[in-house]
């Protein structure tokens, strides 16, 4: 299958650079950046009763291990997911890959910094995968990109194009709650699926 080969190429062997040692997901990974987003999902997973979350794209876990304690405390099962063969991960890990595989059913997805490396068809993809077994998305979404906006990923490896999930074309409407990243204007977005 092409997209599993296109998947394979972009992903496996991947290192996004800007982590300054501490992770090769990039700069959007390390400790620092990721804060926000540490003490955005705790309430997060209490006000919308989340017991189970998978998380697309866990990359190496640098910062969602973080986390771990926070999940026991609230009796949340976490499971992540990536296209990478990971190594002693320091949390639950499968390998997958989010466009042709079906995750486990779980209360909410977690799907950060992926669909922007990723052209639209596997976006929908993906989304659709999605549906079909969470209640609940927690992604990555630049709301200021125009809806209906061209898309093409730029580069290898680390390439991406920014991405507005509120656009029609991925039928998600309008996140029940967001919270802006401290960079890049984007925000991390909850949707109902």
């Amino acid at each position: 299958m092409a997209d599993s080969a296109y998947l394979r190429q972009r992903f496996s062997g991947s290192s996004w650079g800007g982590g300054g040692g501490e992770t090769p997901c990039g700069s959007g990974s390390t400790v620092a950046y990721t804060e926000f987003l540490r003490d955005a999902i705790p309430p997060i997973l209490e006000t919308y009763d989340i017991k189970v979350l998978n998380d697309a794209g866990c990359g190496d876990m640098n910062w969602i291990s973080l986390l771990a304690s926070e999940f026991e405390t609230a009796g949340v099962d976490y499971l992540g997911y990536d296209v990478r063969t990971l190594v002693d991960p320091p949390l639950p890990y499968e390998k997958l890959e989010i466009v042709h595989e079906r995750m486990r059913p779980c209360d909410l997805i977690l799907c950060k910094d992926v669909f922007i490396h990723l052209p639209d068809e596997m976006v929908l993809t993906a989304l659709a995968n999605f549906r079909a077994v969470s209640k609940y998305l927690l992604s990555t979404t630049f709301h200021l990109v125009e809806h209906g906006s061209e898309r093409a990923i730029r580069g290898l490896g680390g390439g991406f194009a920014r991405i507005n999930l509120e656009d029609p074309r991925y039928g998600l409407g309008e996140p029940l709650e967001a919270v802006a990243e401290p960079q890049w204007q984007k925000n991390i977005a909850l949707w109902k699926l």
